[in-house]
């Protein structure tokens, strides 16, 4: 019996798409299997050597923020770590804010797919005790479990005094990393913004250093008369910095930026490559300032634009 053209047409045309479907689920499958992964479970020891990052509380009628330098031994404990948080002055009315520096110590554990716990001492009476942490990125190691090198922190419950969860990330640092005012190399572009606050404003800047500080935000967006009004400044400025060894420094505006409502911030290495003669390069930081005359803070990371 012959077949018409156009029957044919389409038996070839249904063979071209299920010879199509073969081919496509063979080369995922393929793809998938080429897919690096890490062969070894996670173990306490994964998490080993200095970390640095920062903290910030979400949903609570008033935002915190902290930046930390956490050291974990490999064994299960967090040792002789630093922590600065910018908090609400209860004290005080307004938009005054505060510095606490508890010490980042405790325990840790974590599982073999990654995910852990760890316990540190209370901030205040209200604050969180239990977190959860996730290695969200690791390298393998010959004969060792795989080494992360980020992590990220969430509160096992929020704090109860302004109902914040707070979440956090931290990069591990090079080890025997030593740092001063003269490891910041700029320029750094960087990012400003808001969080948690019904008062929105974002900027964009550039971190210029000769090793005590130059910050100039070359487009601070803000509020104008209403909601729907915006107005974008060049806030020009310098300042000074103090840089201690383990990572974590305090910012000090200058006259133009105190002016324009800025106060002191804190700020925290999160990424660095060692030099030829032994010291270390900030490629990336976190950083956090307060705004008293906006009544706000505001957070923002800066990279090094030498690649």
């Amino acid at each position: 019996m012959k077949q018409s053209i156009s029957t044919v047409l389409m038996r070839v045309a249904l063979l071209g798409c299920l010879l199509g479907l073969a081919l496509t689920f063979t080369s995922c499958g393929n793809d998938a299997s080429a897919r690096p992964i890490l062969s070894t479970e996670f173990l306490d020891a994964s998490i080993e050597g200095t970390y640095a990052g920062f903290f910030l509380g979400e949903g609570g009628r008033i935002p915190v923020a902290g930046v930390a330098i956490m050291h974990f031994d490999g064994s299960g404990n967090i040792t002789d770590g630093r922590m600065l948080f910018n908090l609400p002055d209860l004290s005080s009315l307004g938009a005054r804010r505060r510095l606490e520096t508890p010490v980042a110590s405790g325990t840790y554990s974590i599982d073999h797919n990654g995910k852990g716990y760890a316990s540190m001492p209370k901030l205040h009476d209200k604050w969180i005790e239990e977190w959860n942490i996730t290695a969200i990125k690791a390298v393998e190691r010959d004969g060792a479990p795989p080494l992360a090198l980020e992590l990220y922190w969430m509160g096992a419950t929020a704090e109860t005094l302004e109902g914040n969860l707070v979440v956090g990330s931290l990069k591990r640092l090079p080890d025997g990393a030593i740092f001063n005012n003269a490891s910041f190399i700029g320029p750094y572009s960087q990012r400003l913004s808001t969080f948690g606050n019904q008062t929105a404003v974002a900027g964009l800047g550039v971190f210029a250093t000769d090793g005590d500080m130059g910050l100039s935000i070359l487009g601070l967006n803000t509020p104008g008369s209403d909601f729907t009004q915006r107005a974008v400044n060049r806030v020009p400025g310098s300042g000074a910095f103090s840089m201690s060894q383990d990572g974590i420094g305090i910012l000090e505006p200058g006259e133009e930026n105190r002016e324009a409502g800025f106060g002191d911030g804190v700020i925290v290495i999160m990424g660095a490559r060692p030099l030829s003669d032994g010291s270390f390069f900030v490629t990336e930081y976190y950083m956090l300032m307060d705004v008293p005359g906006l009544g706000i803070v505001l957070r923002g990371s800066g990279l090094t634009r030498a690649g």
